[in-house]
């Protein structure tokens, strides 16, 4: 269920709906959820962590509940699996049978990519680049080959090696 990415107008009704439906929200950040969830109407739901630092002990858990009731997964913000382990999650899920569902909603990298004026007859998503500054040079100058715009994502808060 991807979630607004600034505007909590954005939210879509689909979005919405799945949120009061589900047994259980899966979120990466849980005070986050539980802030858009109360601003959306959507108090009281049941809410579980899942992160990089817990999503090896966390995925069977989940599974487990998602073979028995609705789980709808959340990120702070936008898509869901694009810069959070929501799409190992996904695999999991996949893997063991269970039905998935992708709402459609609002993407950081396609707004940035719009607003930044650079042809996108082709693009590349990227993701995080490496973090150490030798592996960070050379994978620009590997992209820098591309014939393409690319987009990449980084957070003040991610731990850099530069």
């Amino acid at each position: 269920v991807p979630t607004p990415l600034g505007n909590l107008r954005d939210v879509t009704l689909r979005a919405l709906d799945a949120l009061r439906d589900a047994a259980l929200i899966v979120a990466e950040d849980t005070r986050v959820a539980r802030k858009l969830l109360t601003a959306l109407g959507v108090a009281g739901r049941e809410i579980w962590s899942y992160r990089e630092a817990n999503s090896t002990r966390a995925t069977p858990v989940i599974l487990q509940r998602a073979q028995m009731s609705l789980v709808a997964v959340t990120s702070d913000a936008g898509m869901p699996g694009i810069s959070d382990p929501g799409s190992e999650l996904v695999a999991a899920a996949r893997g063991a049978g269970i039905a998935v569902e992708v709402l459609p909603g609002p993407n950081a990298a396609m707004g940035v990519a719009l607003l930044s004026g650079f042809p996108l007859r082709r693009f590349a998503f990227e993701g995080f680049p490496e973090r150490t500054s030798a592996a960070r040079r050379r994978r620009f100058t590997q992209t820098l080959q591309n014939d393409a715009t690319t987009i990449w994502y980084e957070s003040p808060d991610r731990k850099s090696g530069v």
